[in-house]
């Protein structure tokens, strides 16, 4: 929700001031996760719960809002375009 209120230029709401605080983690460290998990060897991941956060990632909703923030404002706004095949050239 923060992506599409920030795109649209909208007051970002936080629960409790945005006080909670997550830990995250790469893509490609969860989907690493995620498959171990799937491929189960010998069964070790049959009823376990996995928490795949990293706590080095740890901050805040309010922390994350304001990093998106930021990110927004480096990054050009597009504009549509025509699109042209190479075809019909």
């Amino acid at each position: 929700q923060f992506f599409g209120h920030i795109v649209r230029g909208e007051p970002i709401k936080l629960v409790d001031g945005g006080s909670q605080r997550r830990t995250f983690t790469f893509i490609d460290d969860g989907i690493d996760a995620l498959m171990t998990i799937i491929e189960n060897p010998g069964g070790v991941a049959s009823g376990r719960i996995y928490n795949i956060g990293n706590p080095a990632n740890d901050c805040s909703v309010r922390e994350l809002a304001t990093m998106m923030l930021e990110l927004a404002k480096r990054y050009p706004e597009y504009r549509a375009t025509r699109h042209r095949c190479a075809s019909s050239r």
